[in-house]
């Protein structure tokens, strides 16, 4: 693959992740923080991808043509597996981290992780498909990872300042981002009315992503200062 076709992968989840960071008004986070977010999220596709293809073997999963297959797939191991890989990014480098310090934050990394985890995946498939095939996945895959995410970024970082039902917030969370992570992938593998419902859910989550942000950036601590 030339330079050009690694630029065109990252182009768009550099892009969508410029979009969340202009959109913490309050306290914006450390650019190397989200930048290492980002990297991480794509370093951790190729471990991701092998422990996805260890359990579909050990499902006696090959293909995706049956309705059964296709479920398995797309819930109990894409859904399933990468948000758990992505999630566990966040807990483990950021989370605890002083530089989380408002409940948008969790949605800035998330993002970034998500979209670092999508653009090594745009490399992926440019590589087995051709590289005609980003334009299917700027719009819509690598921002469906970062909508996915983002879910479960919005409950960590409600979660971390509501000590009393942070496992319950994290828990609905990531069953939330999960389940759509399915749904899109479940979508596209059987083809029901996959190109009115794939874009359906993209909006759907779209929309549940604005809310979500209106919503941290109420709740921030910051809220009463001047944005910068």
């Amino acid at each position: 693959m030339g330079i050009l076709s690694w630029i065109f992968g990252f182009i768009p989840g550099i892009l969508w992740l410029a979009y969340v960071y202009k959109k913490d008004i309050y306290e914006p986070e450390p650019i190397g923080w989200v930048a290492l977010l980002f990297v991480l999220g794509a370093i951790i596709v190729p471990p991701t991808a092998m422990i996805e293809g260890l359990i579909a073997r050990s499902m006696g999963i090959q293909d995706t043509c049956s309705v059964v297959n296709a479920a398995k797939v797309s819930w109990l191991i894409a859904g399933f597996i990468e948000e758990s890989a992505k999630l566990s990014v966040v807990l483990a480098v950021v989370y605890y981290r002083k530089v989380f310090d408002e409940p948008m934050d969790g949605i800035v990394y998330a993002s970034a992780v998500a979209l670092g985890f999508a653009s090594a995946e745009n490399i992926i498939y440019m590589k087995n498909y051709g590289d005609i095939v980003i334009l299917f996945r700027a719009p819509l895959s690598t921002l469906g990872h970062m909508l996915f995410s983002s879910i479960w970024g919005y409950a960590i970082g409600n979660a971390r300042f509501d000590r009393e039902h942070r496992l319950a917030l994290i828990g609905k969370g990531f069953v939330l981002s999960a389940f759509f992570h399915g749904l899109y992938d479940f979508l596209l593998f059987t083809k029901i009315f996959a190109a009115c419902a794939v874009y359906l859910v993209i909006a759907t989550l779209r929309k549940m992503l604005i809310r979500m942000m209106e919503s941290a950036q109420k709740n921030s601590p910051f809220a009463d200062k001047e944005p910068d």
